[in-house]
């Protein structure tokens, strides 16, 4: 399977001509993430966490020259590739928060593996040099994993809740009510279907378990990779590139698109499972 051409390389066991054959996709999916963005972001993630207020960056009378209606048979069904992305949410030099996002666009499937948060991913993450820790920490989980990272997504709480303000939320379904208050997290949530933004989304990630990581990026990456959310795209990842710390260039973004528009543009909801790694 081809890997889309990052330009960097964690492992030296590529050849040259590997690397620079390998085809170029983009982020971030979900950015989202979500994502969370993470929010959500993707490669694959990022450039998805576009379904809030749009009217923000488009006005409301812009108006276009191509009038067309764009369908799935405008998609290039015979874009393929892979790529592996890392989500992270930290508190200073404490990592709070890390995941891998695996996109396939051959097989129009996504999975998730949030990781836990253990001293050894800690440690690597809050002795790498300030200034190159996340660059440091990639290359860390790669080898923790045994999968080759090809871009990172990176927030702390600031810039998380700035780009979940930015995304508008994520609708999420509470299994059972939660009353937390400890270590200096608060949440307290009546079990039923939410619209969590801000402090209120952060919070709920860093108190669930892995597995409940993994439904919310899964939700993320599902409410926001949206045709309208690819149209506006690089409107939206200008935005959100200027937020988060990540290594997703404009270079990345533009590659990636044909890529990214095989989720957005799919008559199918996204085929995303779970996956989990040794360490």
């Amino acid at each position: 399977m081809k890997k889309f051409l990052f330009t960097k390389n964690a492992h030296t066991f590529r050849t040259e001509k590997d690397r620079k054959t390998r085809k170029t996709m983009f982020w971030v999916i979900v950015i989202s993430v979500i994502v969370l963005i993470l929010g959500t972001i993707s490669t694959v993630i990022l450039l998805k966490n576009y379904d809030y207020d749009i009217s923000n960056i488009v006005p409301d009378d812009e108006s276009t020259s191509d009038t067309s209606d764009p369908t799935v048979s405008d998609v290039d069904q015979n874009v393929s590739g892979e790529a592996d992305i890392l989500l992270a949410v930290h508190d200073g030099d404490e990592l709070k928060f890390a995941c891998i996002v695996k996109a396939d666009a051959s097989g129009k499937t996504i999975s998730v593996c949030s990781l836990e948060i253990d001293s050894t991913l800690s440690e690597k993450f809050s002795s790498a040099d300030e200034k190159n820790r996340m660059s440091i920490f990639k290359t860390s989980v790669s080898s923790y994993s045994d999968i080759l990272i090809d871009r990172y997504i990176s927030a702390d709480y600031n810039q998380f809740t700035q780009v979940v303000a930015t995304m508008g939320g994520v609708t999420l379904d509470i299994p059972h009510d939660i009353s937390y208050n400890k270590n200096d997290i608060m949440l307290s949530l009546k079990r039923g279907e939410w619209k969590l933004v801000g402090a209120n989304l952060l919070n709920y990630i860093l108190i669930s378990s892995p597995a409940t990581q993994n439904e919310i990026i899964s939700a993320i990456l599902n409410e926001y990779m949206t045709k309208k959310n690819y149209d506006n795209a690089e409107r939206i990842y200008s935005k959100l590139v200027n937020i988060l710390d990540t290594d997703i260039t404009a270079f990345d973004f533009n590659s990636a698109l044909s890529a990214l528009k095989v989720f957005a543009y799919s008559e199918e909801p996204l085929n995303i499972s779970s996956f989990t790694v040794k360490g």
